[in-house]
């Protein structure tokens, strides 16, 4: 069980994160919020690398402060920014990774050999990464974040410019991680985690604002979200008034999603609210800052 107990964090003057309080335990989080909201900051809270200015993170019982390495050993990160050395293999640089996690020889290979089998890069471990893509890349960091066996995996926008047949292989790869540890994917693309987060996590003025599980979250929508096909000068009068989740152009007309308490439109028609009409409608504003 990890706990975060009402904490801050400030940068000189500035309040980045004020008063965050969640528990998680086994399961993937996804961890909602435009860029710059504060995300990346929490994530290098639970991990150690910043610590708050007030409140307690606790795991299992204790202050993370006072367990010191035995709770960083249940750490496992994949940073915004992997680094990694391009002239190394694979397995060469999984066996670099151990030897820095102070993983012991004698079961490093089966170690290394075994995660690069769960990411699909066993049949590439003697090419050298900078012959990866993206996405291959991205498998990599997972692997060595995997070493150690982590109670808690921390991904921090581990999808960030891979193209949308490797952001699936990513997910379905993620679903099957958080049966036994604790899985925090911090995202701003709202599809990386709408179908395998066990909750969701929305940051928003340097707090958790809304949490909880994907249905109850998209329900907070139901009766308010509209589809909508109208002519070019209706649609602008629409864009005026009311939240614009979707525009779609086609030749003859626009197509519009709305979120609107009342019928925007007498051609309008109730659709099922779904996680990114919920991101935009919170978050609309920030989205274009």
């Amino acid at each position: 069980m990890l706990t975060l107990n009402n904490i801050s964090k400030k940068y000189g003057r500035t309040t980045v994160l004020e008063n965050i309080h969640y528990q998680f335990d086994n399961g993937i989080y996804g961890l909602l919020a435009p860029n710059g909201a504060g995300k990346t900051t929490l994530m290098k809270l639970i991990t150690t690398l910043h610590f708050p200015n007030s409140g307690e993170i606790i795991w299992d019982g204790c202050d993370i402060t006072s367990l010191g390495s035995k709770y960083r050993d249940q750490i496992g990160y994949l940073p915004q920014d992997f680094g990694y050395y391009p002239h190394y293999t694979a397995h060469k640089f999984m066996k670099y990774i151990a030897a820095l996690k102070g993983i012991s020889k004698h079961e490093v290979s089966n170690r290394v050999d075994e995660l690069l089998e769960k990411v699909g890069l066993s049949h590439v471990k003697r090419k050298k990464l900078k012959k990866f893509s993206g996405g291959m890349i991205q498998r990599i960091g997972i692997a060595q974040a995997l070493l150690n066996d982590p109670k808690i995996l921390i991904l921090d926008e581990p999808t960030a410019g891979l193209d949308p047949k490797e952001r699936v292989r990513f997910r379905q790869m993620l679903s099957t991680l958080g049966k036994d540890r604790i899985v925090i994917i911090s995202t701003h693309i709202v599809s990386d985690v709408e179908s395998i987060a066990k909750d969701i996590i929305l940051i928003k003025d340097r707090t958790i604002f809304k949490s909880g599980k994907v249905f109850d979250i998209n329900n907070e929508l139901e009766g308010k979200v509209w589809q909508v096909n109208v002519n070019e000068e209706d649609a602008h009068k629409l864009e005026k008034n009311h939240v614009i989740i979707n525009k779609n152009i086609s030749t003859d007309h626009y197509s519009l999603r709305i979120v609107s308490e009342t019928i925007p439109h007498n051609a309008a028609i109730l659709t099922k609210p779904n996680l990114e009409d919920v991101f935009i409608y919170y978050y609309g504003e920030d989205l274009l800052l």
